[in-house]
């Protein structure tokens, strides 16, 4: 019920009225209150979806958090970038391919091979 009810309070009751348009029964092992039968049923129903409409929010905003925190402490986040060949970005560097060739030779993406390139850049400014 839980699950069903984070898309929120209007689209819950919504969907119960459906069913019982639809002279569809709804019950609930675990939530016996649920059961179509129950007199404060649309009551209850709005109670605990707006209680799950709020525990989605807090779950989002608890992965925020943690990524958030994650980034703080230098956790790349994300895929493994593939290894590209030195050579091919020193011939990048120097003008002599081009980041798209030099992307289709490595199989990844001419973003990749433009990081790459920034990276190697960078290391040579720095020195």
């Amino acid at each position: 019920m839980d699950r069903w009810a984070r898309g929120g309070v209007a689209e819950t009751l919504t969907s119960i009225e459906e069913l019982d348009r639809s002279n569809v029964r709804f019950a609930s092992l675990r939530e016996p209150w649920a059961d179509t039968d129950s007199p404060v049923r649309d009551l209850l129903l709005a109670v605990f979806g707006w209680v799950a409409q709020q525990e989605r929010r807090r779950i989002s905003e608890r992965t925020r958090a943690g990524l958030d925190a994650a980034r703080r402490r230098g956790v790349r986040l994300g895929r493994r970038p593939k290894d590209v060949d030195a050579e091919l970005i020193d011939q990048v560097v120097a003008g002599h391919t081009s980041v798209r060739k030099a992307a289709a030779e490595a199989g990844v993406s001419r973003d990749a091979i433009r990081r790459r390139v920034r990276e190697v850049q960078a290391v040579a400014q720095a020195q």
